[in-house]
């Protein structure tokens, strides 16, 4: 998470219970130790057992590119903590607290699983820990135990969560599936000007940070400005070069509130001898800690998992990236924009490694939603695979986008 830090009242021994506003105050960023982790492993681990005082929840932060696929936070006499999502950090690059919580706890090692490379190569990880005043000056317990080392590195064993029942609240830890990022908006912007906005649909959702994909061209960025629901602006950025077919590094936003739109600004590019002056702009956003929660009062309890946008030349196969969810979803329906589509398949992957065929065969019109069909669910869900392509004689033109929302 990368706006200012916003932690839960915690319970501290000799001074009572904090309040949020007052935890948010006292808590500070302490580095508690880093490695240089062999990519060619694809697991280490970041022993952290003499590390001072006690923490209400860690972050990672790359000193260079790696790709993490699971972090597991070992507490001395507590249990360890799993997150298992995709976290694909830059150099720079840090993640949002890790297991933030309500007390203080001894931190004895950090764990990541990573992407391996047959390259021999390092990628520097630091840990840092968000800590109290007073837990600044909590000691260990002569009697705790830090966990003991594995005798050996092995393949860690997928965590699956319980179920939640539709319509249930979540309760106690939420071990969310998904990597966190979701597509949630695109535009074609005239390289032949110089400025464009892209609107965002109303509550589709509360976002920590942004990242721009542009395709089809280079896009010479002066100026990313957001305006919130509430019409308050925040110039995110100014000068960056993003080039055909790459992602930006984050951009973080207030996560509280609904965005209602996105002003760009660029630099106007000469006519290419070839191709397009276009360039085409996505926007990928990582949904806000509370959001997961609170969605259940917008849509009509409907819940965007993530979207996709195909042309029109022969059928698409798309995995589509997932926003974090808790699962327990037992529909699901589908929104088209800009043109007609043809929906063939639809798969949904589930967190314990299951998988469910819906049975979609249907064409769509765009402006239309169509569902919902019934899904098996009771688990999160890890990735949608669709199967789509844009019909050539359509009402609308552009590039299909297809959006995918689940329901408890």
């Amino acid at each position: 998470m990368f706006r200012k830090l916003v932690l839960a009242g915690c319970v501290l021994a000799g001074l009572g219970a904090f309040t949020a506003a007052e935890a948010q105050q006292r808590a500070n960023e302490v580095r508690l130790g880093g490695k240089d982790v062999d990519l060619t492993k694809g697991q280490d681990r970041i022993d952290l057992s003499t590390a001072k005082g006690s923490y209400v929840g860690v972050r990672l932060i790359a000193r260079k590119g790696i790709e993490i696929s699971k972090v597991r936070v070992v507490y001395a006499g507590a249990p360890a903590y799993d997150e298992i999502r995709n976290i694909n950090l830059r150099a720079g690059e840090r993640t949002r607290p890790i297991n933030l919580g309500t007390s203080e706890r001894f931190v004895d090692a950090v764990e990541i699983t990573y992407k391996q490379t047959s390259n021999k190569d390092e990628a520097r990880v630091e840990v840092f820990g968000m800590q109290t005043s007073a837990g600044a000056r909590n000691t260990r317990t002569a009697g705790v135990v830090a966990a003991a080392k594995p005798a050996a590195q092995t393949t860690p064993t997928p965590t699956v969560p319980a179920v939640v029942k539709p319509g249930a609240p979540i309760k106690g830890k939420i071990e969310y599936a998904g990597n966190g990022e979701v597509l949630f908006a695109e535009n074609t912007v005239g390289l032949s000007v110089d400025r464009d906005t892209v609107k965002i649909g109303a509550d589709i959702g509360k976002f920590d940070r942004i990242r721009l994909r542009v395709l089809e061209n280079d896009l010479d960025l002066v100026s990313l400005k957001v305006v919130y629901s509430d019409g308050e602006p925040d110039t995110l950025t100014v000068n960056r070069r993003i080039s055909k077919g790459t992602t930006s590094s984050g951009f973080p936003l207030k996560g509280d509130r609904f965005i209602k739109e996105l002003q760009l600004v660029y630099k106007a590019l000469p006519k290419p001898a070839t191709g397009t002056r276009n360039a085409i702009v996505q926007v990928l956003g990582e949904y806000s800690e509370g959001w997961l929660q609170e969605s259940r009062k917008f849509n009509e309890g409907w819940y965007l998992l993530g979207s996709e946008s195909a042309g029109v030349l022969g059928f698409k196969r798309d995995l589509l990236t997932v926003g974090r969810n808790s699962g327990g979803f037992t529909k699901l329906r589908f929104t088209v924009k800009n043109r007609d589509i043809t929906l063939k398949e639809v798969k949904v992957n589930f967190r314990n490694k299951n998988s469910e065929v819906v049975p979609v065969d249907s064409k769509i019109a765009a402006g239309t939603t169509f569902g919902p069909v019934g899904l098996k669910g009771g688990f999160g869900i890890d990735t949608v695979q669709l199967v789509y392509r844009g019909r050539i004689f359509s009402r609308e033109q552009g590039r299909a986008i297809v959006e995918v929302w689940g329901h408890e």
